[in-house]
């Protein structure tokens, strides 16, 4: 089973009627108006992660903003705080329920490939008393101090581990794809970027790696302004793992996406992949700690190396530098 489609270990789901969320969405409701709200970001609905891929702009409406619907290119947490903040005290949250984000396949935003309601891209950690909870596509989600601690255990052995893969630091005036681009180039890696897989399980395409690394390492890359984004990346990276290690026509479709993209040695299409890399830099130039990551980046970091891992595929997590 993919990894977005199982369940949260470690989490215990919270019903509508836990006396706690009233005054949780109040506060939420409030952070929602402002500029850079804590504890609050943006994740792709777990269903919508083979269409990302594809998306060339998002089209936000939130009822009440007094805004008319945007198209940004990119999606991130300001886009969605531009027309929170319009709507009245109170009534932000309901809003963002009732408004919609649409994943657009051109700019002009003409060619409709998805929506879902903008509250679903919301994700937020919040604390009621000494308790912690956490909201994840409209659903809230208590985490006991224990499995709290385990996690940021985990995740700091994780993030310890040295990296077998040396990538360039990011220039403060590259995006993702110059970044690629320039990766490549330096080290020699194989780049992949945009370039989509298609299989029987995921016809419209999935991204294998941004970089193919020296020994077919899975290089996925991303830089984010804070670290909720990032479940979608550790998501990405299992499915495309799995794809690859368990449908051959996927394999022989990164064999040859790798020959034209100029790779000179020989990737076998029975070759299945050893190890993933997830290469991050966090926008805001703090360095890659348990304490820079959401706790659903967590959960979702260690889900994926647990999936990784029982199918015998190594997990690397490397911090990008900035300049």
């Amino acid at each position: 089973m993919p990894a977005h489609r199982q369940g949260h270990p470690g989490l215990r789901r919270r019903r509508a009627g836990d006396p706690r969320l009233p005054a949780l969405i109040a506060e939420l409701d409030a952070r929602l108006g402002l500029p850079d709200p804590p504890d609050v970001g943006l994740a792709v609905p777990g269903e919508l992660l083979d269409e990302v891929e594809r998306v060339r702009a998002y089209r936000i409406r939130v009822p009440k903003s007094g805004r008319r619907p945007t198209l940004p290119t990119e999606l991130d947490l300001a886009s969605v705080l531009a027309h929170t903040r319009g709507v009245p005290a109170g009534e932000r949250w309901t809003s963002l329920r009732a408004g919609r984000i649409t994943l657009c396949g051109d700019a002009a935003g003409t060619e409709e490939l998805d929506s879902r309601p903008a509250a679903r891209w919301v994700t937020a950690q919040l604390a009621h008393g000494t308790d912690q909870l956490l909201l994840h596509e409209d659903r809230w989600y208590e985490i006991g101090h224990r499995h709290r601690e385990f996690l940021r255990d985990e995740i700091a052995q994780i993030l310890a581990r040295p990296a077998s893969v040396a990538l360039p630091a990011w220039r403060d005036d590259e995006n993702e794809e110059q970044y690629n681009e320039r990766a490549a180039r330096e080290r020699g890696l194989v780049l992949l970027d945009k370039r989509l897989l298609r299989t029987a399980q995921h016809p419209r395409g999935i991204e294998a790696c941004d970089l193919l690394g020296p020994d077919d390492e899975l290089i996925h890359v991303k830089r984010a302004g804070r670290s909720s984004p990032l479940s979608h990346l550790f998501a990405q990276g299992t499915v495309a793992a799995d794809a690859l290690r368990h449908d051959g026509n996927a394999r022989a479709a990164l064999a040859r996406m790798a020959r034209g993209s100029g790779c000179r040695r020989r990737i076998g299409s029975d070759s299945r992949p050893r190890k993933v890399v997830y290469a991050i830099s966090l926008g805001s130039g703090a360095a890659l700690t348990v304490d820079s990551l959401f706790t659903f980046a967590q959960v979702a970091l260690y889900r994926a190396m647990k999936s990784l891992r029982n199918e015998g595929v190594d997990v690397e997590v490397v911090g990008i530098p900035t300049t």
